[in-house]
C-alpha cells in the first residue's frame, strides 16, 4: 500500500508545474505551499507541515542570528561552539562534533579559526595524551558574553508572546523529537 503521498502524486505535479509557487518573492520556502501532499487535515497532513515548519524555523532561525552577528564579525557557527565548550569544559574535538551535530572536518576547521583568533585553547587530555581537550580562553569568555546578549536579545524578541505554559509544550515536543532521532 503507498503512502499518502503517492495517492495524489498527480494532483501536485498538475498544481505545482511553476517552481514560484513553493517560494515567496524573496525566495524563501513557504512551508505552506505544501499542502497538496497530504488530505488537508489528516494526521500526515498535520505531521508534515510541523516537520516542514521545524527545519524552516531553525534555518531561519541560524540566518537571523548570522545575519546580526556578522555586524561584529562573528557567526552563528562560532557563537554556538564558543558556547558548546563553555557548556562542556574539557570536551575533545569529536565530543563536540557530536554536541553541534556537524563532521569532525567541520569542527577542526571552526576550532582552527577560533584558536587563531585566540579565542580557545587546545590543551592535552588529562585522560588520553593522544586527545585534545578545547577550552575557552579570557578573550574567547568575553566575546561569548557579547555574542550571548545579541543571541539573548534576538531570542526574546522572537519569543516574546509565548506565555510559559507554550514554552513548557514547545520544549517537550522538542524534547520528544530529539530524543527518538538520537535513537538509531
Amino acid at each position: 500500500m503507498g503512502s499518502p503521498a503517492h495517492a495524489v502524486a498527480p494532483s501536485i505535479a498538475d498544481a505545482h508545474t511553476d517552481e514560484a509557487l513553493c517560494r515567496s518573492a524573496d525566495g524563501v520556502e513557504q512551508p505552506d505551499s505544501y499542502g497538496l501532499l497530504y488530505p488537508a487535515g489528516s494526521d500526515a497532513d498535520l505531521r508534515f507541515r510541523l516537520m516542514r515548519r521545524l527545519v524552516v524555523s531553525a534555518r531561519r532561525w541560524r540566518g537571523h542570528i548570522d545575519q546580526k552577528l556578522r555586524r561584529i564579525g562573528q557567526t552563528q557557527s562560532r557563537w554556538e561552539t564558543l558556547l558548546c565548550i563553555a557548556m562542556h569544559p574539557g570536551t575533545t574535538q569529536g565530543e563536540l562534533a557530536r554536541l553541534i551535530s556537524v563532521e569532525d572536518s567541520t569542527v577542526a576547521r571552526m576550532l582552527s579559526g577560533l584558536e587563531q583568533d585566540g579565542e580557545i585553547q587546545r590543551l592535552v587530555s588529562p585522560e588520553d595524551r593522544r586527545q585534545r581537550s578545547v577550552a575557552v580562553t579570557p578573550q574567547g569568555e568575553k566575546s561569548l558574553a557579547a555574542l550571548q546578549l545579541i543571541v539573548d536579545m534576538l531570542r526574546d524578541n522572537v519569543l516574546q508572546d509565548l506565555d510559559r505554559t507554550e514554552l513548557e509544550v514547545g520544549l517537550r515536543i522538542l524534547n520528544k523529537l530529539l530524543a527518538r532521532l538520537e535513537t538509531p
